[in-house]
């Protein structure tokens, strides 16, 4: 069975914009951002673990993380920008990104975030569209 994740990016659902794609990963705004601009950087192979992920896959997620955190520190001018891997909701591993301020309680500050609806994200995904274009081609 394929993942939600793999259903998001192939369309098979109704779900948020995608960010960004390439042949290893794709990214699109979480549902239940901790923060505006909360975003998921996932790789296309379905694996449960990342410690099971292909060392190649890993790095190039790493890659797309530094390079988004760019486009997040313009749009938004967080004191830091914050990751973790995550794979818990979704057996499918997945990075979060998200610019994060002390004030705000860093990263994860409330374990209970609300969804919000794909009509919430659509400003943001414009605002980081706007910016997007300088970093990723």
């Amino acid at each position: 069975m394929t993942s939600l994740f793999t259903q998001i990016r192939t369309r098979s659902v109704q779900a948020q914009e995608i960010l960004y794609e390439d042949d290893k990963v794709f990214m699109f705004l979480s549902k239940n951002p901790h923060t505006e601009g909360h975003t998921l950087i996932v790789p296309i192979s379905e694996v449960s673990r990342f410690e099971d992920l292909d060392a190649d896959i890993f790095s190039h997620m790493a890659t797309v993380a530094q390079k988004y955190a760019k486009v997040l520190e313009l749009v938004y001018s967080p004191e830091r920008v914050g990751i973790a891997i995550d794979g818990f909701q979704v057996d499918h591993v997945h990075m979060h990104i998200m610019p994060i301020w002390r004030a705000r309680g860093g990263v994860w500050s409330d374990s209970n975030v609300p969804e919000v609806s794909f009509e919430e994200l659509v400003p943001v995904t414009e605002k980081i569209k706007a910016v997007l274009p300088r970093y990723f081609v």
